[in-house]
């Protein structure tokens, strides 16, 4: 016997009736009999099927796959690390301690219709920040640099609790973070990480490839965190990214650093010098395609170039298989150009020159607080000689 119920499954409302052992489809093509068992156990699997838990790419992201809205993949709204375990909700760079670790945070939330089912996987990684990140060799464990440290590992592997429809949760995750010592073939300890959090679930097969960021764009399962702050309260200045070659073939890139587009005010560049430095790999790898660039200007340092506005291109840059080089972006405000602005967003983004598809990238974010203006004051006029040597000297501010 089964009882009279109705409900709509997909596209079709199906009616079961007291007594009968037939229930009746009804769908826009037509009326058929069928077994109600047989409709039961696929209400069933299609209730199973509808199970959806995503990780947000940005704040305009809905779930849908492949994400066509977010403009770039991997600043995650989802993720984000405390160095203390304080609930809030803002992104810090991670920290070093011996002791301690650092706090990562996910907001997993269920999409679909139906609850989830509480045996799904959270998996988070890290890896050092870099513009050319593949899937699974930079965040496995299993792969070095050539200087010995690992390129990234697992942190976690966690199970998601049942979540009602449209219910969130967030997840908690201690994160030791590795000994920048280890990495000091960079030259800063201010290269900070990527972060990817993965859900793993029977009933919502990820579809994945060793491309990172389709993996993002076509599995809302699959989150990116790859964030620096430049906070000149903490006199952090600077960030270090790397840059390279994920494949086994040599391929030719080009790099673009351009402002958010959504930002008001006063763009960094104008209020603030950015300097570009290259390690010898990069640079080697950039005179290989012909030194092309556009929006920079040299300095005395052939690796050290000041960008001069938006929309930067460092051009061909051909690197040989697997090929990592470094880069370091530093910020220093000037006092003539100072605003009220406080935060400012700023986008690198590695593209394969024959393509032009997106391989990656890395947001920066900047922050500085008002401060006195300095007002330098070199003393009265001084009369000098002809052929006459003087030195001039700087005091510390």
């Amino acid at each position: 016997i089964i009882e009279t119920t109705s409900q709509k499954v997909g596209n079709y409302n199906y009616t079961n009736t007291t007594g009968r052992s037939n229930g009746t489809w009804n769908n826009e093509m037509g009326y058929g009999l069928v077994n109600a068992d047989a409709a039961v156990q696929m209400a069933q699997q299609m209730s199973v099927s509808s199970i959806d838990l995503m990780v947000k790419d940005g704040v305009n992201d809905i779930g849908n796959e492949p994400n066509e809205i977010t403009q770039y993949l991997w600043p995650s709204t989802d993720i984000w690390i405390r160095n203390q375990p304080d609930n809030i909700e803002e992104h810090q760079n991670p920290e070093y301690s011996s002791t301690n670790p650092n706090y990562a945070y996910v907001r997993v939330t269920n999409k679909g219709c139906v609850p989830s089912l509480g045996n799904e996987k959270l998996n988070f990684y890290w890896t050092k920040s870099g513009s050319s990140l593949g899937w699974p060799n930079s965040w496995n464990g299993q792969n070095y640099f050539p200087q010995g440290p690992l390129t990234g590992a697992q942190v976690a592997n966690i199970t998601i609790p049942i979540l009602q429809p449209s219910q969130e949760t967030i997840i908690e995750i201690p994160f030791y973070v590795p000994n920048p010592a280890d990495y000091s073939f960079a030259g800063t300890d201010q290269w900070h990480f990527c972060l990817l959090a993965r859900i793993e679930s029977e009933n919502d097969v990820l579809n994945e490839t060793s491309n990172l960021v389709e993996n993002v764009k076509n599995n809302n399962g699959i989150a990116w965190k790859n964030i620096t702050i430049v906070d000149l309260v903490d006199n952090v200045v600077n960030g270090t990214i790397a840059v390279g070659n994920p494949f086994n073939e040599p391929r030719t890139f080009f790099l673009e650093l351009v402002k958010e587009d959504l930002e008001t005010g006063k763009p960094i560049y104008e209020e603030a010098e950015i300097v570009i430095k290259m390690d010898a790999v990069l640079y080697n790898a950039w005179a290989r395609g012909g030194k092309l660039a556009e929006q920079i200007n040299p300095t005395n340092d052939e690796k050290r170039k000041i960008v001069t506005g938006n929309n930067v291109l460092i051009k061909n840059i051909a690197f040989e298989p697997n090929e990592i080089g470094l880069l370091d972006l530093n910020f220093s405000f000037l006092t003539q150009e100072l605003s009220e602005k406080s935060k400012f967003a700023y986008h690198l983004i590695q593209k394969d020159a024959q393509t032009g598809k997106i391989i990656g990238g890395e947001t920066f974010i900047i922050k500085k607080q008002s401060r006195t203006i300095i007002n330098a004051d070199a003393g009265e006029d001084k009369n000098v000689d002809k052929n006459e040597v003087i030195t001039i000297s700087a005091a510390e501010i």
